[in-house]
């Protein structure tokens, strides 16, 4: 009786132990998706697009002024003299994707655009789309649309180094919880399970934090 006790004891401590590690990962995972959308890695690419859709407008403003007309195309803006744009193979004014830039006018100017890292209009995330007018007016300034979409996050950007931070927390709060939980057994007292839990949560999602930190991309 006493071993078969002493069995479903450390068969509970075993399995509370288990979703103490996936509870940790699932939550330093979450969050670790959505403060991306504040880090350097999204910051560099969205200001690398903005900086490059600036020259851009300020060459087309020089060139209406130049010749009292604007561009027919981005082209024609790239060949003109005292003009210096990064260009592809074609003669295509290329964004930080090197993908084209989006260039059309409007009763008012002009609007140009870089489409993303997929180069096509619309999207989410790193495919979504930053548009300007003018050398300093952004059309949809939306700093947290071009946050990674939760797939982007998981499955297409450099982002292994923040994956391995919160498995190395889960495994962390893992083997936390089932020492504390051991050691309060050895000396005879009673088990607080929902104080250990907390107690083991709360220090490794902060262990996590910092090494989600550590291990976040900061530039693309």
């Amino acid at each position: 009786m006493q071993e078969t006790r002493q069995t479903s004891g450390v068969a509970k401590r075993i399995a509370i132990t288990l979703f103490v590690g996936i509870f940790v990962f699932i939550v330093a995972y979450i969050a670790a998706w959505r403060e991306m959308g504040w880090s350097p890695y999204v910051a560099s690419y969205r200001m690398a697009m903005r900086r490059t859709l600036g020259h851009v407008a300020t060459d087309i403003e020089t060139y209406r002024k130049d010749t009292g007309n604007f561009p027919a195309t981005l082209k024609e803006l790239a060949a003109h003299d005292g003009i210096n744009l990064e260009v592809d193979k074609h003669g295509n004014v290329i964004d930080h994707w090197k993908n084209p830039v989006s260039y059309s006018l409007t009763e008012d100017g002009f609007i140009v655009c870089s489409l993303g890292r997929d180069g096509a209009r619309g999207g989410r995330g790193v495919d979504g789309d930053l548009c300007m007018d003018g050398p300093n007016n952004c059309v949809n300034n939306s700093w947290m649309t071009c946050a990674p979409t939760f797939w982007q996050f998981a499955f297409e950007l450099n982002t292994k180094g923040m994956l391995r931070a919160c498995v190395g927390a889960a495994f962390l709060a893992m083997a936390f919880y089932y020492n504390l939980s051991g050691g309060q057994r050895k000396k005879g007292e009673r088990e607080s399970v929902v104080a250990n839990v907390i107690v083991t949560v709360v220090f490794s999602l902060i262990i996590a934090a910092v090494l989600v930190v550590l291990h976040a991309p900061t530039g693309h």
